[in-house]
C-alpha cells in the first residue's frame, strides 16, 4: 500500500505516510482516511510524511490536490507536511496554495520540528 495512517496518541496526531509511487486517487485516499482518523477521535493535528513518497502527480495535480484541502479537512486542522530537503520548491508550492487558502499548513524537513509546530496550539 502506497500509504499508511496511523494514530499517534501523545502528543495526540494522525500520522498520514506516503510511500513509493503515489497517484492522485492514492492521495485522495490517503486523505479521506487520514480525515476519518482525525474526525473519529475529535483531533485536529495531521502529519503528513511525504519524505519517502515518489509521486505521480504533476503541478497542475498538486495544485488541485491542495486547493481541495479547504473542503475535505475539519475547520480547524493543522497539518504539518514532512518532505525531502531536494523537493522543497515543490513543497513550497504546496504551501504557499494551502496558505492563500486559509489552512494551518507548514512544511518541515525534521520530524521534530514538525511535531512542534503541530503542537503549539
Amino acid at each position: 500500500m502506497p500509504y499508511a495512517v496511523k494514530l499517534v496518541d501523545d502528543p495526540e496526531y494522525v500520522l498520514l505516510e506516503y510511500n513509493y509511487r503515489v497517484t492522485r486517487d492514492e492521495h485522495e485516499t490517503g486523505r479521506a482516511e487520514a480525515i476519518r482518523a482525525l474526525t473519529d477521535k475529535g483531533w485536529n493535528k495531521l502529519l503528513v510524511d511525504a519524505r519517502k513518497i515518489d509521486p505521480e502527480m504533476s503541478v497542475g495535480d498538486d495544485f488541485r490536490f491542495t486547493k481541495d484541502h479547504r473542503s475535505a479537512h475539519p475547520l480547524l486542522v493543522r497539518i504539518a507536511v514532512l518532505h525531502r530537503p531536494d523537493e522543497l520548491e515543490r513543497f513550497r508550492f504546496i504551501e504557499n496554495v494551502a496558505v492563500n487558502r486559509a489552512l494551518d499548513l507548514k512544511i518541515f524537513t525534521e520530524s521534530a520540528e514538525a511535531i512542534n509546530w503541530l503542537n503549539l496550539k
